[in-house]
């Protein structure tokens, strides 16, 4: 498992490497530029940062083009094609898919306790031909800080808010792959309207973690909700909740496990070492 840049006290380029049997982690190379918000994914052992939030002199965070992959056995990161004019974005919903990776929505400019904006795109990137496309089918409704995975070909786009921290949402929306140039439709509301959400696959399930915007005195704005959605059946059930809740981070399923890197306890607020695994 591999974390790259986001927050600590600031914006950074700092790359970490999980290695799972011997539950130790260790440092790798740098990612070009800081970034957060970026948006990552693995495809055929090589991991492609695909765009994100940099910071501007003036404290804004700017979403940038430019794209990189990281093969593990040349140990360095590549510049690829950045991401077509019009589409910088960070915070999208980003999952692989064979040899192409998704991206769904995101945010392309954030000053920091004062707006930040939400866009409806959609596209995705050829690893193979180091092509990018703009898919015609936009989301429904802008969207940013959600949570996605891909189904038996469908793409699924679960909550996340469009603007500020309590702007959230409990949509939930399906993307057929097989027929990329259709629209979006939607399925059955996530229980609890969440951003900042952390999401992974285990069999035909899309377990959702955690998030920010609670408006419940007392949780720091945090949620500790633990939810699956059953791409089968349709329907939503609630788990037992978190350990210890978080936001702002990502998930990956790996042998029937899901796993959390680090995030942040309180909304907006500094981010954590902690680390956790669910298993269902």
């Amino acid at each position: 498992m591999a974390v790259l840049g986001g927050l600590t006290n600031v914006t950074t380029a700092m790359v970490q490497f999980y290695d799972m049997p011997s539950n130790t982690w260790s440092s790798g190379p740098d990612i070009p530029m800081p970034l957060n918000h970026l948006n990552a994914a693995v495809v055929n052992g090589n991991i492609y940062l695909l765009g994100g939030l940099a910071v501007l002199p003036n404290g804004t965070w700017s979403a940038i083009p430019y794209s990189w992959v990281y093969k593990p056995a040349e140990g360095y990161w590549k510049p690829i094609s950045p991401m077509p004019e019009g589409t910088a974005r960070g915070s999208a919903v980003t999952v692989p898919y064979g040899n192409t990776i998704f991206l769904a929505g995101g945010e392309t400019i954030n000053v920091p306790g004062a707006y930040q904006d939400s866009t409806d795109i959609v596209s995705s990137y050829d690893t193979i031909r180091d092509e990018w496309r703009v898919l015609p089918a936009r989301l429904p409704e802008p969207r940013q800080h959600a949570t996605g995975a891909i189904v038996d070909d469908v793409m699924y786009l679960i909550g996340g808010r469009t603007g500020g921290r309590r702007s959230v949402k409990d949509n939930v929306y399906a993307l057929n792959l097989k027929r990329p140039d259709g629209q979006w439709e939607s399925r059955a509301n996530m229980p609890t309207p969440r951003g900042g959400i952390m999401g992974g696959v285990v069999g035909k399930s899309i377990y959702v973690f955690g998030g920010e915007g609670n408006p419940v005195p007392g949780t720091d704005g945090v949620f500790d909700d633990t939810t699956v959605f059953d791409t089968v059946t349709g329907n939503w059930s609630v788990l037992e909740p978190m350990q210890k809740p978080r936001h702002g981070s990502q998930a990956v399923s790996v042998n029937d496990c899901i796993y959390i890197p680090g995030g942040s306890v309180v909304e907006g607020g500094p981010t954590v070492e902690y680390s956790d695994k669910f298993c269902p």
